[in-house]
């Protein structure tokens, strides 16, 4: 089970879709938003020895460390 202090640092970032009035006319914008990542927003966690590997609702892969391996993301897969 993944903790919130694993995912310290982390960020989940989606868009919002917001109402605007443009030349009298109502049409939608998406804005973006940036929030901490909780376990919630965890599809798949797979672990191994000395870390988990998760993936999120928004299709970001990240290592961290294995549940009392310490705190805060190793790195982000694809860097």
């Amino acid at each position: 089970m993944i903790e919130q202090k694993q995912l310290k640092g982390l960020v989940f970032r989606t868009s919002e879709r917001k109402p605007v009035v443009e030349d009298g006319r109502k049409k939608f914008v998406h804005e973006r938003v940036e929030r901490p990542l909780t376990p919630d927003d965890i599809l798949s966690a797979t672990d191994y020895d000395t870390f988990t590997r998760i993936v999120t609702k928004d299709g970001r892969k990240y290592d961290i460390p294995a549940a009392g391996k310490g705190g805060g993301a190793i790195k982000e897969k694809g860097e």
